[in-house]
């Protein structure tokens, strides 16, 4: 290969965008969570340095009352609307609590958002035997 070329022309045309800079832009992302984890803080803030991250939740579970919301560096964090439901069922003398959450509020942040993609990895039931 002659001096002053480069071995990855391609790679390096296309990692220039319109305006000249060599940064792409972030893609968006928006995570649908059932409540943010304090845990998972970290995870999140690693994930906005690399992304335009949003993340829409139902706010907390009554099962969850000890955790408290935590600030999330870099990602934008909404609470949706809509219901949690708590259902408690029997089962072999022991009560088994469920969560059942209705967010239609979802759907309305995903319109205004436009996000390159979602992922609603986390939306389970949830239940606490007692």
């Amino acid at each position: 290969m002659p001096l002053g070329h480069s071995a990855y022309p391609i790679a390096l045309q296309t990692s220039v965008n319109a305006l000249g800079s060599n940064r792409m832009p972030k893609s968006r992302i928006a995570l649908l969570l059932n409540l943010v984890a304090p845990t998972r803080v970290g995870v999140y803030e690693r994930l906005a340095e690399r992304l335009e991250l949003t993340i829409l939740h139902g706010g907390m579970e009554g099962d969850r009352c000890s955790w408290r919301e935590l600030p999330n560096e870099g990602a934008s964090v909404r609470r949706v609307s809509g219901w949690q439901l708590l259902l408690t069922k029997s089962d072999r003398g022991r009560e088994i609590d469920s969560w059942v959450l209705l967010m239609p509020g979802y759907v309305a942040e995903l319109i205004r958002e436009k996000p390159d993609a979602n992922s609603s990895v986390e939306l389970e039931e949830t239940s606490t035997g007692r």
